[in-house]
């Protein structure tokens, strides 16, 4: 499973390189927020490197951290590449990594001619190591740099604009901003009605079944989330109402980091007691993370009951570590004394996301991605 609520289980290990090359970040530092998911990563990404270029090999991440150890080391390179670099223009500022903003400043050398075009309010590759404080401190990454702003949006009808504009002044960290749209355009009405409430798929069923009821063909309604799997709800409410819809999910949904996690709990809640799944428990000892050593990961996953997982919490030398495997016995004990206690599987889940914290881990990890 990966690190966010995504789905491919392979996926981590073209991420957790991602992140340590482009984000410039330490090999350690990513497989301890990886969870145990990309064993010995330090050993594995120095091996990848090594590998392609024993290949002469380059991936698109090693062209860019290649050209930045090149620039480095060798001051003719570094010379040549800022006599053919004298102005550089760069789109989308906002989702530069680490790696590119130290690639652009490496090529544009103390004169810094850099034109940066970007919106803060943008940013989407957080994970990478995108950030908005390259714009919000742009001026501190090029010295003597001015700004222009473009205050007007061509694309959005005027509701649509004012909406967005309330919405992303609740940011903290954004520079200041004045948008309106084209004064030519045509006001639209509808263009954008805010709608808000304790149930999201209803209000959404509502609001589709509304255009349905008034003549909307379904194949002229798009609904649109965060991420993907949280289209599961709406999908199936619209099934149930008879409306049409294109499936959303697969099979594949059962893998995403939460949804496997939520099934590993529940399957560890109603397990005998002496026979906890080692599957599950090397699942659920990492959703959420409690930055629990590999080696430790698998002990855990060797002892079949929460009587045998305190004695080994209680042999461990680290203070930490053994506070570590109290909270998770705790927290699994707690959930199995609600199943003991008949709670049905929603009760479950909602302690699985609330009391046990899975809830939080991922909307953490998905923040991230801002």
């Amino acid at each position: 499973p990966r690190r966010q609520a995504m789905a491919d289980p392979m996926a981590v290990y073209l991420e957790a390189p991602h992140s340590t090359r482009l984000g410039l970040r330490s090999p350690e530092v990513v497989e301890q927020e990886f969870g145990g998911d990309v064993r010995d990563f330090p050993t594995v990404v120095a091996g990848y490197r090594e590998a392609l270029a024993r290949h002469g090999l380059l991936d698109f991440d090693e062209q860019i951290l290649g050209a930045i150890e090149i620039l480095c080391r060798d001051p003719e390179a570094r010379a040549a590449a800022r006599r053919a670099c004298q102005v550089v223009l760069v789109d989308e500022f906002q989702d530069l990594t680490p790696a590119h903003v130290l690639l652009v400043r490496l090529l544009a050398g103390p004169e810094a001619n850099v034109f940066g075009v970007g919106d803060d309010d943008q940013t989407i590759y957080g994970y990478a190591g995108a950030s908005p404080a390259w714009l919000i401190d742009y001026a501190g990454l090029f010295p003597g740099s001015g700004s222009h702003d473009l205050t007007v949006n061509y694309r959005c009808a005027a509701p649509v604009v004012d909406g967005a504009r309330t919405l992303l002044g609740h940011n903290r960290h954004r520079i200041a901003k004045t948008i309106h749209s084209f004064a030519e355009r045509e006001p639209e009405d509808g263009a954008l009605d805010l709608v808000s409430g304790p149930d999201p798929t209803a209000l959404t069923c509502d609001a589709v079944q509304a255009l349905v009821d008034d003549g909307v063909p379904p194949s002229d309604i798009a609904v649109l989330t965060r991420v993907n799997a949280t289209l599961l709800g709406p999908a199936l409410s619209l099934d149930a109402a008879g409306v049409a819809s294109t499936k959303p999910v697969d099979l594949r949904f059962l893998e995403r980091t939460g949804v496997s996690a939520v099934l590993a709990w529940l399957r560890l809640a109603t397990a005998p007691a002496q026979r906890l799944p080692g599957r599950d428990l090397g699942v659920a000892v990492r959703r959420p993370p409690r930055g629990l050593r590999p080696n430790l990961v698998d002990w855990i996953v060797e002892k079949p009951s929460l009587r045998e997982i305190t004695a080994l919490g209680n042999r461990l030398n680290s203070d930490k570590d053994q506070v570590r495997v109290e909270d998770f016995v705790a927290d699994l004990g707690q959930l199995r004394a609600l199943a003991e206690g008949g709670a049905e599987t929603a009760e479950l889940i909602v302690a699985i996301r609330d009391i046990v914290g899975l809830g939080t881990a991922l909307d953490n990890r998905l923040d991230a991605s801002r």
